[in-house]
């Protein structure tokens, strides 16, 4: 349990350096899991709704915003002030709760929805985004580095050939071919190297 807290309690550290630099955690999209979760249920009555662990706040607002009953929490001091500044409308549905330790005195309709979001699908669904985004800039860098050293070896080679004109066309006198030449420069070159 020790492990767990020193997990979540660092995330307090974590918004204060993003926060600073006045940037944000996630967008300010909410999770579709929020979105699936409603539909799931289909309720039209406005349940009350706990958010363990909201962050900064965007699947909170996004519920609020649909009329929503929701006490959004999160064991981070720093954002949940960062939330009530954000959100001022909706300050008093941010509080600090440290879940792991202390309870509320409140009840919520857990049959509709207990938002606890959840937390590896988006991780997941952020991680195959930058993933993509990661291979598709290494498959760029890799066809650039290949034409790249494309030309340079096409560069070295003309130059080679330039500087042995007079050899070369002994050679090619004789029966051999300008690819046959170029694939024998190429060989001597990267032997030398």
């Amino acid at each position: 349990m020790k492990k767990e807290r020193h997990y979540y309690e660092a995330y307090d550290d974590r918004y204060k350096q993003v926060h600073q630099r006045s940037l944000k955690w996630f967008s300010d999209s909410p999770s579709r899991i929020v979105e699936e979760t409603l539909l799931k249920y289909k309720t039209n009555d406005n349940p009350k709704i706990i958010e363990l662990g909201c962050g900064e706040g965007r699947d909170a607002v996004y519920l609020l915003n649909k009329g929503y009953h929701v006490t959004a929490t999160d064991i981070s001091p720093v954002v949940i002030e960062h939330c009530k500044e954000w959100f001022p409308d909706y300050s008093c549905s941010f509080t600090v709760l440290d879940c792991l330790s202390r309870r509320l005195n409140d009840t919520f309709d857990s049959q509709t929805l207990l938002s606890v979001t959840n937390f590896d699908k988006g991780l997941a669904e952020g991680m195959a985004s930058y993933q993509n985004i990661v291979a598709a800039m290494g498959l760029a860098m890799l066809v650039i580095t290949l034409a790249v050293v494309t030309l340079v070896l096409y560069f070295m080679i003309s130059s080679s050939v330039i500087r042995q004109k007079r050899d070369l066309g002994v050679q090619k006198a004789i029966g051999f071919t300008t690819f046959q030449l170029m694939n024998q420069l190429c060989i001597i070159f990267l032997c030398q190297y």
